[in-house]
């Protein structure tokens, strides 16, 4: 499943207040899928850092779920709509192109 998909699936897929044994349990090894690579991560390994949470909706767990997620999860790397210079290019080229 995509990450956009995780938050309806959330909300009836289980009952609220949940504590995270109940998730693992019920959805531990529903797989999030990582935009254009073949990888995925589990509910479970999402929910690592929790240990003995409760989440009282299903936007609270989703949000937790979401701020696991590893980079392979995030869409262009070092994009920057401001037109600035890209990581690669080796930065400014001088003080007038400084961004803070």
């Amino acid at each position: 499943m995509r990450p956009n998909e995780l938050e309806p699936y959330l909300g009836f897929a289980l009952d609220y207040p949940v504590a995270d044994d109940e998730v693992r349990r019920r959805i531990g090894l529903v797989e999030v899928s990582a935009p254009g690579v073949d990888a995925t991560t589990t509910i479970d390994d999402l929910l690592a850092p929790a240990d003995g949470a409760s989440f009282d909706s299903a936007t609270a767990l989703y949000e937790h779920l979401v701020c696991n997620l590893d980079e392979r999860h995030v869409g262009r790397k070092f994009y920057d709509d401001r037109g600035g210079e890209s990581p690669s290019s080796g930065g400014p080229r001088d003080e007038r192109n400084t961004s803070f």
